[in-house]
């Protein structure tokens, strides 16, 4: 209940103040990529907090093309963001990148494309790559490994690289829209698609007079079950959104994602949402709300049904 009440807060303050280019989706992957802006954003459903901030090449700053470069760091508590130091451990999944990015100004378009249904008023491209760890616990059940043991640390390393393309424009001179597509991939673990396990931290006493032994529950343990879990796996997604703006200062976003995972059947998780933007700049989006279907064929065979696999999520951000 605080975390909803802190969250509306937020977006409150966000309504005047901020401006971010950043949607990401559930699960943190987005087509509508930064560019050179500070920002700060929340993703609700993510439960994660991220930073980027980028700069122009001095060189290119008087030319309608401009070419810039940046940093992101993302933070999320294993357990939530409020979660991140759980039980005076560590568990947290952290991301820092570097990025470059070509800005094309409305120039470098010849008036026939710009006499098109849909007239481009702005592209951007974007690479990048970022270095991903993660801090978590895990518990082997195994019976012949003692309890104290069964439950131990575990951190682990991979990366990520994507290029992405995205921009804005109109259709037919009157309807704002906004679109991206971009193609990702790299190494990482599971553990984003697995559930903790609650595990009672139970120590024992012995009284040596009496030579009884005593349980004493200290409480509870979040771990990830050894036999799901796996690591250094593969993985490739392709992320693209379209989005036109529905009133003044709201767009209308599809988000269409498909996933692919190394052992791992390919997922198709699309979505929708309404955002809120800044007068008069349909990329710079203040905060909004989506929905989105996991694995919308259920490849997994999940005993879920579809509603249970699909999900709201809430964003903000604050640029300065």
């Amino acid at each position: 209940m605080k975390k909803s009440i802190l969250f509306i807060a937020f977006l409150m303050f966000m309504n005047h103040y901020s401006q971010t280019s950043m949607v990401e989706d559930t699960k943190g992957e987005s087509a509508l990529s930064l560019g050179s802006l500070s920002v700060i954003s929340v993703n609700a459903k993510d439960e994660s907090l991220a930073f980027s901030t980028g700069w122009n090449f001095s060189r290119f700053e008087k030319d309608p093309e401009k070419m810039y470069w940046g940093v992101t760091l993302k933070a999320k508590g294993k357990n939530g963001v409020f979660n991140i130091i759980k039980n005076k451990d560590f568990q947290y999944d952290g991301n820092i990148g570097l990025f470059i990015g070509y800005l094309s100004a409305p120039s470098e378009y010849s008036d026939a494309l710009n006499s098109s249904v849909l007239d481009v008023t702005m592209r951007n491209t974007i690479f990048s790559i970022e270095f991903l760890t993660s801090q978590f616990k895990l518990y082997n059940n195994s019976s012949n490994i003692k309890f104290t043991d069964q439950i131990y640390g575990k951190g682990t390393y991979g990366y990520k690289i994507a290029i992405g393309h995205n921009g804005q424009g109109s259709i037919k001179n009157k309807v704002p829209y906004v679109f991206g597509i971009q193609l990702n991939g790299g190494k990482k673990n599971n553990s984003s698609d697995l559930n903790y396990i609650e595990i009672g931290d139970v120590s024992y006493e012995t009284d040596i007079n009496t030579n009884t032994t005593r349980e004493i529950v200290r409480g509870k343990v979040l771990a990830y079950d050894l036999k799901e879990f796996r690591d250094n796996l593969g993985y490739f997604n392709i992320n693209s959104d379209f989005g036109v703006q529905v009133k003044s200062r709201f767009l209308f976003i599809l988000h269409w994602r498909y996933s692919v995972m190394q052992g791992f059947k390919p997922r198709y998780n699309p979505g929708f949402g309404f955002y809120l933007t800044k007068e008069g700049e349909p990329t710079r989006i203040v905060c909004g709300i989506q929905y989105q279907s996991l694995d919308l064929f259920n490849v997994e065979k999940s005993q879920k049904s579809l509603g249970q696999r699909s999900s709201l999520n809430m964003i903000a951000g604050y640029s300065f």
